[in-house]
């Protein structure tokens, strides 16, 4: 990536930041346990406090 591609990538993250926050709205699909540990898994994240309810304590 040259620098020039980094600047406008940076320039383009600094525009959505300065808009402020997004309205909010409903999920497309039910949030669950298997979904919230595939996308654990997915990201590499082990932390027990998004599967073990007495984690999440």
């Amino acid at each position: 990536m040259s620098d020039e591609q980094a600047a406008r990538i940076l320039a383009a993250a600094e525009e959505v930041r300065a808009s402020g926050g997004s309205a909010r709205r409903a999920g497309r699909d039910p949030i669950n346990t298997p979904m919230i540990r595939n996308w654990t898994e997915a990201i590499g994240d082990a932390n027990p406090i998004y599967t073990d309810e007495a984690a999440a304590r």
